[in-house]
C-alpha cells in the first residue's frame, strides 16, 4: 500500500517558500483545502480571513485555525523579519477513529496484563 492509499493525514507544509533562504516575502493568499490549522513560524504575521472583519497578528508559534475554503491572506508584519506558515490539516475523521480505537486497545491491553500478572501472583503465593 503506497502513501496515498493510507488514510495518514499529509506531513505539515511550509507556505510561502521563495529562494530568499525560505521565508514569506511579500504577500501570500491561500484557501484552505480542509479543515486545520495555520502556524507561525519565526517573527510576527499579519493574516486577514476573507469575510471576517478582524485581522490577526500572530507571533512565532502561535495559530489560526481554518475553515475548509477560507482564504486567507497573509504577510510578514515587518518586512525585515523571517515569516514562514505552517499547514497542520486536522486528521480525517477515520485517523481520528482509528486513533482513538488503538487508544481503547491499549487500555485493555494494560488491564488484561495486570490481571494476568496478579493471578500468577497469587498462585506462587498460594
Amino acid at each position: 500500500m503506497n502513501a496515498n492509499q493510507r488514510n495518514d493525514p499529509p506531513p505539515p507544509r511550509v507556505l510561502g517558500r521563495s529562494e530568499a533562504g525560505g521565508r514569506l516575502i511579500g504577500v501570500l493568499t491561500w484557501r484552505a483545502p480542509r479543515p486545520g490549522r495555520l502556524v507561525v513560524l519565526g517573527a510576527r504575521a499579519w493574516l486577514t480571513r476573507q469575510h471576517d472583519a478582524q485581522d490577526y497578528m500572530l507571533a512565532g508559534g502561535e495559530h489560526l485555525w481554518l475553515r475548509a475554503g477560507d482564504q486567507i491572506t497573509a504577510e510578514a508584519f515587518h518586512a525585515n523579519e523571517s515569516v514562514f506558515l505552517q499547514w497542520q490539516p486536522e486528521p480525517s475523521l477515520a485517523a481520528r477513529a482509528s486513533a482513538a480505537a488503538l487508544r481503547r486497545l491499549a487500555r485493555l491491553l494494560r488491564a488484561s496484563a495486570c490481571r494476568v500478572d496478579a493471578w500468577g501472583l497469587r498462585r506462587e503465593q498460594g
